[in-house]
């Protein structure tokens, strides 16, 4: 839900401007399997013509590095669940960190439907944050 209204507001911001010039919109790169909620507020902010979309395939780094580096907008997000709750799997973080680092852009995390897992898989992506964050610091 954060990264919902993170965008939303993102697309109501640049929206008070009476026309968006192509430089000032912000490419939004999501993977095709994020949450409907993350789909809706991308949408939003789309309406208000403050934002490009990019799709990339699921968890493919490859493809989203190709979305990226063929990109003119100077202003990029990445957005991404950090657990697909539909099918179980953990999206590529430590992956999406260090492409962060060849591209330079936000890197958005809706980390909502990691808070019910448990046991192992909690341990495993909790590494991952950890590792993560000592990357970004």
């Amino acid at each position: 839900m954060a990264v919902m209204v993170a965008i939303g507001s993102i697309g109501s911001l640049l929206a008070m401007a009476e026309e968006h010039q192509k430089e000032e919109k912000v490419a939004i790169f999501s993977d095709a399997l994020n949450h409907a909620s993350i789909i809706d507020g991308i949408r939003l902010a789309e309406r208000q013509r403050a934002v490009k979309l990019y799709v990339y395939r699921h968890c493919d780094i490859s493809h989203l590095n190709a979305l990226l580096s063929s990109c003119t907008l100077k202003r990029k997000v990445v957005v991404t669940d950090s657990l697909f709750s539909m099918d179980g799997d953990f999206a590529p973080l430590v992956e999406l960190v260090n492409l962060r680092k060849k591209h330079g852009f936000l890197l958005v995390i809706d980390d909502v439907s990691s808070h019910e897992i448990s046991g192992l898989f909690m341990c495993t992506f909790s590494s991952q944050m950890s590792e993560i964050i000592l990357k970004l610091a």
